[in-house]
């Protein structure tokens, strides 16, 4: 099973993963999106067992920044992804179908969690190459 959420909802998805107390993290979610979202409010100590990530965030995001995306995506220990968008947008690109990127984030976390999820090398191969140079997830 995956988390994802985007703005306020990923900030919640990610604190699926981090140490949440002496009971540990929820073993069942298994991957997980980030969609313009940081860590504020949950942390960033990661607990085990590691989950791949990918994170996807617009370069300007006006609401979100940027930096706090990534600071989040490096504190975390697993195999995972950055996809930087071009131009600073928070919601089109992940809520409507007339954004010229809503295709991209459509198309990379779909691969994602197929590959995630399912262990689907080719969908797996597909993700690398939309994440190119940020990523680093196999």
């Amino acid at each position: 099973m995956g988390g994802a959420g985007h703005s306020g909802g990923a900030i919640s998805a990610l604190g699926l993963y981090t140490e949440d107390g002496p009971d540990g993290r929820d073993r069942r979610f298994t991957a997980g999106v980030i969609l313009a979202g940081n860590s504020i409010g949950v942390g960033e100590t990661f607990r085990d067992p590691p989950v791949p990530m990918l994170f996807v965030h617009a370069e300007q995001d006006p609401i979100v920044p940027t930096w706090t995306g990534r600071s989040a995506y490096a504190r975390v220990p697993w195999p995972k992804a950055f996809l930087a968008l071009p131009g600073g947008e928070h919601i089109a690109p992940y809520l409507s179908v007339d954004s010229p990127q809503f295709e991209l984030v459509l198309t990379a976390t779909t691969d994602f969690l197929v590959s995630a999820l399912y262990g689907n090398s080719d969908a797996g191969q597909r993700l690398s190459t939309v994440a190119g140079p940020h990523s680093d997830l196999t």
